[in-house]
């Protein structure tokens, strides 16, 4: 991924987004890829809302910008039905 996202860098891309799936988070892979660019913007694809709370949510962002003082976009969706079941316990209510 870094790899990529330094290539999109070159290329002049202006941002670049990391998404959560069933085996990774959104946000630890930004931090990372913050430390190995120089321009780009950063931001989450989409964060599962019943993943976390929206006071987490918003400890993670500013720890991020503390920490890489880069830029960053957060959107937040609804999860997928079969991951929050098996991830979170926390069934299918909306957030």
């Amino acid at each position: 991924m870094v790899e990529w996202v330094q290539f999109a860098e070159r290329l002049g891309v202006d941002m670049a987004f990391a998404a959560e799936a069933w085996w990774s988070d959104a946000v630890t892979p930004l931090a990372y890829l913050a430390d190995k660019t120089s321009r780009i913007r950063i931001g989450t694809g989409i964060m599962q809302t019943t993943a976390r709370t929206p006071v987490m949510t918003a400890m993670t962002a500013l720890t991020l910008h503390d920490l890489t003082g880069a830029v960053s976009y957060s959107d937040w969706g609804r999860v997928v039905r079969r991951w929050s079941r098996a991830c979170t316990a926390s069934g299918t209510r909306k957030p």
